[in-house]
């Protein structure tokens, strides 16, 4: 990776959080790890490792951490690590520490059939201080609270069925009174038919899914108002490519609006494990494949 002079301080911080957060593990269970690697347009020579994945013999995650990495294509590059607690094979917790100190934590609640039920979002910062105007980044300092704090960001409740098939999900964020909520519909195998979203009661999106042998393919359109069924001009296709094993092989990801986006996931397997991926993010312009493009490759070492 290129020297900067910030890379040495990412360095510090993602060797002490992997030491902290990988002492206790190591000494309790064998450890397997993917790398991350990440490439900005087509140049191969400016590829470079981002990431590390740490994951348990049964596949679970154990804990990640991110080196300049960039989520998505239009994001800025960040340093932080994750960690991922269990309660016999259910996720519990997920925590990331972040290079400037703030957290945030994911909680996740399991009903008696150990079907999740709740997913609750908190985060560790100086928050802003109640009834003061926020302006986006230029609000001054006094705006904020003199101490970081735990403070609920965002909560999601689930309804299921004997099954753990999921019925509904409604999601609210912090000192905002709308509520997202997912409604789900099924065919006669059980699989996902039709997800509605709605927000504050009004129907806002519809994703279709379609099955084929080996493949399936999903729709999603955006209701402008209320009068409207769908438009071609907004939403995503997805089309998914599988093999015998019913085992994703391959995803495409197709924006239909403005900026033609597409997102592509490639996956290898060998004994009967996934040992490589490959995602690509990618805008295209008049049709034809720009120079606007990430890509993310996933070597797994067992």
């Amino acid at each position: 990776m290129p020297f900067n002079k910030n890379y040495s301080r990412h360095l510090k911080f993602l060797f002490v959080l992997y030491f902290v957060g990988m002492v206790k593990p190591m000494f309790a269970q064998q450890l397997e790890s993917c790398k991350v690697y990440q490439m900005e347009g087509n140049d191969s020579t400016t590829i470079k490792q981002v990431a590390m994945r740490v994951v348990t013999p049964s596949g679970k995650l154990s804990a990640e951490y991110f080196n300049q990495y960039k989520e998505n294509l239009r994001d800025s590059a960040f340093s932080y690590a994750d960690f991922y607690t269990y309660r016999d094979t259910l996720l519990i917790q997920k925590t990331r520490a972040e290079e400037n100190g703030d957290s945030l934590k994911w909680m996740y609640f399991y009903n008696v059939g150990r079907f999740k039920i709740r997913e609750a979002f908190y985060k560790y910062t100086f928050h802003p201080i109640e009834n003061i105007p926020m302006n986006g980044s230029s609000n001054p300092p006094e705006s904020f609270e003199k101490a970081r704090s735990w403070r609920l960001i965002q909560d999601k409740n689930y309804k299921v069925d004997a099954s753990g098939k999921i019925l509904e999900s409604s999601s609210q964020f912090y000192e905002n009174p709308d509520v997202e909520k997912l409604v789900y519909e099924y065919d006669t195998s059980n699989r996902i038919n039709t997800i509605l979203t709605y927000q504050s009661g009004r129907l806002q999106n519809i994703s279709n899914y379609q099955y084929q042998k080996n493949s399936y393919t999903i729709t999603s359109k955006e209701i402008k108002n209320d009068n409207e069924k769908g438009v071609d001009t907004s939403g995503f296709v997805v089309t998914c490519q599988q093999d015998d094993f019913n085992r994703c092989i391959a995803v495409m990801k197709i924006f239909k609006d403005t900026a033609n986006g597409k997102y592509m996931q490639y996956f290898t397997y060998g004994d009967n494990r996934l040992i490589r991926e490959e995602n690509i993010f990618q805008f295209t312009k008049d049709g034809k494949e720009g120079l606007e493009k990430l890509t993310h490759l996933l070597i797994y070492e067992y």
